[in-house]
């Protein structure tokens, strides 16, 4: 799977989180591989820290092009899955296997999407959506526009597509293709995001399958966990100090 996306880690803070980032998703390292830019007067640091863990890795710092030019070249010279990263937005894994069975099935599966981010309200909400593989570890949604308007009724807010996620190839590129004009013009990932009228273009032209685990394959980490979807950042690294202890022991 590769790791793919543009950030930019300008201050002390956002290098803390990218390094905490790291360290959390270390179990699952063994089967990831990088294809990533970062910018900012961290970057090279950033990118040190990478080519230090991980053998598959291609890290640009490129500071000028846009989101939608450099991620189009990521998405493009890529066939793995996609995982579009965030550095402030970083998980613990509580089990490998887990995540190792819910990516196999992915893999096989006809979904594009793999959503791994918001479970507690997408569990809620996408109830409204037709179930096509219903496994005990996730559930398989068919996200047509009639169900995705039913689902705007009650949940006005809700959003198409968010980041993190993992995708297959075909429909981040046409994500990326039908939010050029936005992205051509920034540096940053949100425009990547559909909801509102790019949630309708986009599934005016298409349906899509979005495969949901029905647990936390990747636990959320928050500052402060303000709802039961995440955990808090203070107990985030006291995990990873005694699952790094346990390793060595």
């Amino acid at each position: 799977m590769k790791i793919v996306g543009s950030i930019k880690i300008g201050t002390n803070e956002r290098k803390k989180l990218f390094l905490h980032n790291l360290d959390s998703i270390e179990p699952i390292s063994d089967m990831l591989s990088w294809y990533f830019n970062i910018d900012g007067i961290y970057g090279q640091f950033c990118k040190s820290e990478i080519i230090s863990r991980y053998n598959d890795v291609n890290i640009t710092l490129n500071d000028s092009s846009s989101y939608y030019d450099i991620v189009s070249e990521q998405v493009d010279r890529n066939n793995d899955l996609l995982f579009f990263w965030q550095e402030d937005h970083w998980f613990i894994c509580p089990k490998k296997e887990d995540f190792l069975y819910i990516i196999d099935k992915f893999q096989k599966s006809e979904a594009e999407k793999l959503t791994i981010t918001h479970l507690v309200d997408l569990w809620r909400e996408k109830s409204l959506h037709t179930v096509i593989v219903d496994d005990p570890l996730y559930k398989e949604y068919l996200v047509n526009l009639d169900s995705q308007k039913r689902l705007w009724e009650k949940y006005p807010d809700s959003y198409l597509t968010t980041l993190p996620t993992i995708y297959k190839k075909k429909m981040a590129k046409e994500i990326l293709e039908l939010n050029k004009d936005i992205l051509d013009n920034s540096k940053r990932s949100k425009g990547f995001e559909l909801h509102d009228e790019r949630a309708v273009r986009f599934l005016s032209k298409r349906s899509f399958l979005e495969m949901i685990p029905t647990f936390h394959v990747l636990r959320e980490v928050f500052k402060s966990a303000k709802d039961e979807r995440a955990i808090n950042m203070k107990e985030a690294l006291q995990i990873i100090k005694l699952r790094d202890k346990s390793s060595t022991l």
